[in-house]
């Protein structure tokens, strides 16, 4: 990571690689290990669906474009 630090930002000054260095440093030094249920490994997503109220157009924006984007579906 540090490599690809210094080649984005050597241009704008060692001072900004340096930053980046010590937030790379802070970042890898604050790792903390999750224990994870082993029964995620089959969790199964909830299909029941609450229609929505109030106006039509907020409406319609939640179901075409907020909760398809929420699902990361489209392109």
């Amino acid at each position: 990571m540090k490599d690809a630090a210094t080649h984005s930002y050597l241009k704008k000054g060692q001072d900004v690689v340096d930053r980046n260095h010590k937030a790379i440093d802070a970042g890898a030094s604050a790792l903390v290990k999750i224990d994870i249920p082993a029964s995620w490994a089959t969790a199964v997503d909830d299909k029941q669906v609450k229609p929505l109220a109030g106006d039509p157009r907020l409406v319609k924006m939640v179901e075409e474009l907020t909760l398809p984007m929420g699902r990361m579906d489209g392109d």
